[in-house]
């Protein structure tokens, strides 16, 4: 470039809000339409509602038997016990039953010493009987 004032490059800020997410007033027509647009407006609407103080206290902690409860859920789905989310019929999966049962049993054994009475009461109780269902369905004849 040799300095000449045509070879000068102009930039052009197109951003419709500033900083702070406040619509811009020298902004040319196409803010009001993209405004209009249901999926902008539902975009800013849920914006604000983000910045707003929540009146609602937060969610309570997950427990532990909580924790466990989701793993014997899935195993008690995966042994017909309960119906499968998907199909809503009690369906049996030998395999993904004895996965969720290996899980907890892991859970058992790297937990030891570090859970209550009650938790100890509860994954024992849920092993067991996830494991008599185990096997006395994989020793049926399929």
């Amino acid at each position: 470039m040799n300095g000449d004032e045509s070879s000068k490059v102009k930039v052009t800020d197109r951003r419709h809000f500033h900083a702070d997410g406040t619509l811009r007033s020298d902004v040319a027509g196409g803010a009001e339409a993209e405004a209009s647009h249901p999926a902008f407006a539902a975009a800013v609407q849920l914006e604000a509602d983000s910045r707003r103080p929540a009146t609602e206290a937060p969610p309570k902690a997950l427990t532990f038997i909580e924790f466990l409860a989701g793993f014997v859920g899935g195993a008690a789905s995966y042994l017909g016990l309960a119906p499968h989310p998907a199909t809503g019929k009690a369906e049996v999966d030998l395999n993904g039953a004895k996965q969720m049962i290996d899980i907890l049993a892991l859970l058992e054994e790297k937990t030891t010493g570090n859970v209550t009475p009650e938790e100890k009461r509860f994954l024992d109780s849920a092993l067991t009987e996830l494991r008599l269902v185990y096997v006395r369905l994989a020793s049926q004849p399929r």
